[in-house]
């Protein structure tokens, strides 16, 4: 409880939300009636919790993530993410975008025009089969992880991505600008991954990041030949 308090007190979010989990999942049956009673004191009960989003059983942090680091025997989450590059990612984003609403207004207003054309393609390919929407129904988590979703991630991301660099109206050279960006972002918390690890003298570690980019920190850490990367969808 007092470690709890303590993230709190310097507005730790990530290890705030880690310890209340260990706290109600693994040591909160097991405590003693004044134990129970300072705990309520603290930080109130489990409904009240889930209502202002501390513990959110459905969550990939409460499923995944905190019972991972909890089995190795974890008591802190470190920051790996890296910000360096929020501005200049920020910068190539917006003229993408702005160039991307140009050539949607474009194909609205001429069907027939080459940009049209390049806007029924990018469509067409952000779609999901049946069989892939029924397997990512099935467990998102496992979805999440495939070759698949990291694709349609980027897709996402960039616009239609790398697949229509050179199509009628796509903005090529600012998509790569944002990739660009995409990559220095990725490989910066790669490297704050392995410079923790090595500090630490960590022999495993669990590294919990957005979907977006799983496929690109994994191709980088792969580089590493001290590194053995062991996908959600690899786990016992």
């Amino acid at each position: 409880m007092n470690l709890a308090t303590e993230y709190a007190k310097q507005w730790d979010r990530g290890n705030f939300d880690y310890q209340m989990f260990v706290l109600e999942s693994y040591m909160k049956d097991k405590f003693g009636k004044e134990e129970k009673a300072e705990y309520a004191e603290r930080f109130g009960n489990i409904d009240s919790l889930k209502k202002i989003g501390i513990i959110r059983p459905g969550s990939e942090y409460n499923k995944i993530f905190f019972p991972l680091i909890y089995q190795l025997g974890q008591n802190q989450i470190y920051n790996m993410d890296c910000q360096t590059y929020d501005k200049p990612w920020g910068i190539a984003w917006s003229k993408t975008d702005s160039l991307f609403n140009i050539l949607s207004k474009k194909a609205k207003t001429d069907p027939a025009s080459a940009e049209a054309k390049t806007m029924e393609a990018i469509n067409k390919y952000y779609a999901y089969s049946n069989e892939e929407e029924k397997a990512f129904a099935a467990d998102e988590y496992a979805g999440m992880n495939t070759l698949k979703y990291a694709e349609m991630n980027d897709l996402w991301n960039f616009y239609g991505g790398r697949k229509f660099y050179g199509y009628a109206g796509f903005p090529t050279e600012t998509v790569k600008e944002m990739i660009a960006q995409w990559t220095l972002r990725n490989e910066g918390m790669c490297k704050n991954i392995i410079e923790q690890a090595q500090a630490n003298n960590a022999k495993r570690i669990v590294v919990g990041v957005g979907a977006a980019h799983g496929k690109w920190m994994e191709d980088i850490l792969a580089k590493n030949s001290n590194v053995k990367i062991i996908n959600y969808n690899e786990l016992p």
